[in-house]
Order: structure tokens, then sequence, then C-alpha cells
């Protein structure tokens, strides 16, 4: 169990900071962009800017949450998670 506990966090560790070699690229340590996906370089992650250094909106933040599941195409959208601790 000890060993499954620390593969897993040391997996989980990769898929946010690595820096793909032996390792996968983490979602830290790729290029990311604003545009959509017509546009943006391939390799390159879409991000969404929120408007505001470091937070929410005062109004109406929840809208941000809402444009961001939005963002994926429908067919992802079903099976779609949250990611945070």
């Amino acid at each position: 169990g000890k060993i499954a506990a620390k593969f897993a966090r040391d997996e989980n560790k990769a898929f946010i900071t690595g820096n793909g070699i032996k390792k996968p690229t983490g979602i830290l340590a790729v290029p990311t962009a604003a545009t959509d996906d017509a546009t943006r370089a391939w390799g390159t992650v879409q991000h969404l800017v929120s408007g505001t250094s470091g937070a929410f909106p005062a109004t109406n933040p929840a809208d941000k949450l809402i444009e961001l599941a939005y963002l994926l195409k429908s067919g992802y959208r079903p099976n779609a998670r949250w990611m945070m601790a």
C-alpha cells in the first residue's frame, strides 16, 4: 500500500510539474495562449483570462467558471473533471 501511495504521489506531481524527460510534460510546463484551437499552435494549452490579477472578477465571479466549462468542445464536457486541491 505504501509503495502504491508513493507511486501515485510521484505520478500526480509529474502530471502537474513534469518536464517531459522520462516523465510526462506537466500542465504547468507547457506554453499557454488565450487563443482558440483554430489559431493556437500545436502543443500550446488554452487558458482563460479572468480579467483580475490573481483572482476572479468582483461581480459574477462564477461566470468565469461557466465560461471555462464551455470552452471545452461538447464531446469532452460529459467526462470532464475539475482538478484542484
